[in-house]
Formats: C-alpha cells, structure tokens, sequence
C-alpha cells in the first residue's frame, strides 16, 4: 500500500474501511486499480453500488455516511449531486464519493482488502474507465487502461470490451470506443498527473499507438 496511495489517502483508508455503511459499496476507479497494479499513486476513494432488480431505486444514505465519517474525521465539504450521487471532503482534502446509478452491475469480481472495503477487480475498473469515456477525457484513465491492458491477452481484452458495452447498454458502440482509444488527441496529462509518481513515462501518442497495435487487432480480429 505504500506505493499504492498519496499520504493524506492512506491515514484514513482503515477508518473508513471499517464503516458499516461502505457494505454495500464496492471501491473502483484509480484507487482500487492502484492498491492491486501498484502503476501509480492516487488520492481518491470512489464507492459504487448498483441495483440488485431492475426498476429498484437508488440513494445513498448521505445521513449514515456523515455520522460515521464524524466519529473519526472533519468533514470540510459535503456535495449533493443528486440523490444517488454524493461527495465528501474530509480531513484537508480527501474526497469521499458514492455513486448508486439505477442500472444493473456490470460482470464483477469483488475483491476483498481490509474489513468491509472490497475492491473491484481489475478487468470491471477497466470496463467502467472505458464505459466512462462517453462523458469525460481523463489521461489518469487513459494511462490506467494502458497499464492494464498491457498485461491482458486478446481474448481478455475482447471480454473487457464487451463488458463495457453491456454495462452501457449498448449506448456505446465498438466502433465508437475503439476510435477513442486511438485519439491520443482527447487526453492530455493534468499538472498534477507526476505527482502521482506514474510507473511507466508515457505520452497519449504512444499510448494511442499501443491502443491501434494491440487492443483494436485483438478486437477486430476475434473469432
């Protein structure tokens, strides 16, 4: 874990790891990627939940959350999103965030780190970053699907596609999220990025490139 977090993350991850409202919560994004490949830092702690029938509505307990979070930390900030969507800031600037959108969970192997925190595996953070990229341009998430995707036979990588597009779905297209990936043009590194102490030096052109060479090949030419 040394490796895995910024300092001010890892002094509150095993208070917040033993809070019985993150039970029904899986941890995803940079943070959970980073606690299992170790490729670079990361500072937030982004919790997702999802519906167990269809049709089933969704929150999050923003008044559970808060008591717990106070018997150990100063919450600066709490930003209501919507009523399944809150944020908060704790202890100087640590972001805490729950997520609970009114869809089915894509395929997903939980992965037990410490107390009630369970980690998403890493093939679903691959599927969510991808799903993502409809709404934003990160590099953090172009360099983690690079990171990731570089270990990962073709047909792992087609099973990572299609999980995608299923929890999307199918609002994505393959096409569409294939041209994304080579269009190095969309992501450019953020000021704080190196600070992060990234494992591999790489820019989104070569990243791009590896994306045409390796992922688009092995999706375009599956059986």
């Amino acid at each position: 874990m040394d490796k895995s977090l910024v300092d001010k993350t890892k002094k509150v991850i095993e208070s917040i790891s033993k809070m019985e409202s993150i039970k029904p919560y899986i941890l995803v994004g940079g943070t959970a990627l980073s606690l299992q490949l170790s490729s670079r830092m990361s500072e937030d702690l982004d919790f997702m939940r999802w519906q167990q029938y269809r049709g089933e509505k969704m929150d999050v307990d923003i008044k559970s959350i808060t008591k717990e979070v106070k018997l150990g930390h100063v919450i600066d900030k709490i930003n209501i999103l919507d009523n399944n969507q809150v944020e908060f800031f704790i202890d100087g600037g640590v972001k805490l965030s729950f997520y609970a959108p009114e869809r089915k969970a894509p395929q997903i192997n939980k992965v037990h780190f410490l107390n009630n925190l369970y980690l998403a595996d890493i093939d679903t953070i691959a599927s969510l970053k991808m799903e993502t990229m409809q709404r934003r341009n990160s590099f953090r998430d172009y360099y983690d699907l690079y990171c990731i995707l570089k270990e990962k036979t073709n047909e792992e990588i087609i099973r990572i596609i299609d999980n995608s597009l299923k929890y999307s779905d199918h609002l994505m297209k393959s096409k569409n999220l294939l041209g994304k990936l080579g269009n190095y043009e969309r992501f450019t590194k953020d000021e704080d990025f190196k600070q992060l102490e990234p494992k591999y030096d790489i820019s989104s052109r070569e990243i791009a490139e590896f994306m045409d060479l390796k992922v688009k090949t092995a999706y375009k030419n599956r059986q």
